[in-house]
């Protein structure tokens, strides 16, 4: 994997990390962040959130 394939991936995941954080936690960038992180973890539904992180991931990675 190329670093800069990499570095898209990654900013892709935060980007939607970002706007999930904004619709669930109603703006509290890095608080909502780190709450939702705790909450997910804990979750089926957060996990399932993780994973549709990883496949949009993988697919940028896939069409890049």
């Amino acid at each position: 994997m190329e670093l800069g394939t990499l570095v898209w991936v990654i900013v892709a995941v935060i980007l939607v990390w970002l706007i999930l954080d904004l619709l669930v936690a109603g703006g509290g960038m890095t608080g909502g962040m780190m709450a939702g992180m705790g909450g997910m973890m804990g979750s089926p539904i957060g996990w399932g959130l993780v994973l549709i992180l990883v496949v949009i991931g993988l697919l940028l990675y896939g069409l890049s």
